[in-house]
């Protein structure tokens, strides 16, 4: 069978994502950035384009992460190293029309993962945290003692994800674990909200981050500091 490549129509150098993340069609998602612009293109396995969207909101956007669900959904993790004020990350939720259906607005971020049902988690300063099918955020949980809080990497697995984590101490070594959908990583961390559906503590507020509390098994919730916006 003839091979072929499809070329960027541009004059800049794109930086490419890492990945090339595949919907729940068979399409592959290319995400790329040149100036100010995030350029999302979905394409079949025949190099059929379906879709493509530019966006030019930020400055000197910097892709992260780019993530798709069972749905065909897509969800950009972008940072804004050229802004001047916060905040300076965003995660972008697509429909499988490309049309962006929401944007939130992180406190800095690193790895993100998307399962099938689209939840996502995702590695913040604060630990690692979960972002629901609708956009609900989680709390930050913190890995165990000794472990570097960003994680050396992220996959999802079946309802849950694997991480795999630096632990500091003789000897230093790198340790895979698995985590659940709330971003717990053991079941001392997780407590009482052990086996926890994914959504058990969503909330109707769009500002508050819910998260279970371990030591009560209850809901709680923690006012974020810049609400996401459409």
């Amino acid at each position: 069978m003839a091979r072929r490549l499809s070329t960027c129509a541009t004059p800049f150098i794109p930086q490419v994502g890492p990945t090339l993340p595949v919907d729940g069609a068979g399409s592959a998602i290319l995400a790329y950035t040149f100036d100010s612009s995030v350029v999302l293109r979905r394409v079949d396995g025949a190099l059929a384009e379906r879709g493509a969207i530019t966006d030019t909101t930020l400055t000197q956007p910097i892709l992260i992460a780019v993530t798709t669900d069972g749905l065909g959904h897509v969800r950009v993790l972008v940072e804004d190293v050229g802004a001047t004020m916060s905040p300076h990350t965003f995660l972008w939720h697509y429909d499988a029309g490309l049309v962006r259906v929401r944007s939130i607005p992180l406190d800095g971020a690193g790895p993100m993962v998307t399962l099938l049902s689209g939840d996502s988690l995702v590695s913040g300063p604060r630990g690692l945290f979960q972002i629901g099918r609708d956009g609900e955020q989680g709390l930050p949980q913190l890995p165990g003692p000794n472990l570097e809080v960003v994680p050396k990497g992220l996959a999802a697995i079946g309802d849950g994800f694997m991480v795999a984590y630096r632990r500091f101490g003789l000897p230093d070594a790198l340790l895979w674990g698995r985590a659940d959908p709330l971003g717990f990583t053991s079941c001392e961390q997780a407590g009482a909200c052990m086996n926890e559906n994914s959504d058990a503590c969503d909330g109707d507020d769009p500002c508050l981050a819910n998260g279970c509390q371990p030591s009560t098994g209850q809901c709680i919730a923690a006012e974020l500091t810049v609400c996401p916006t459409p």
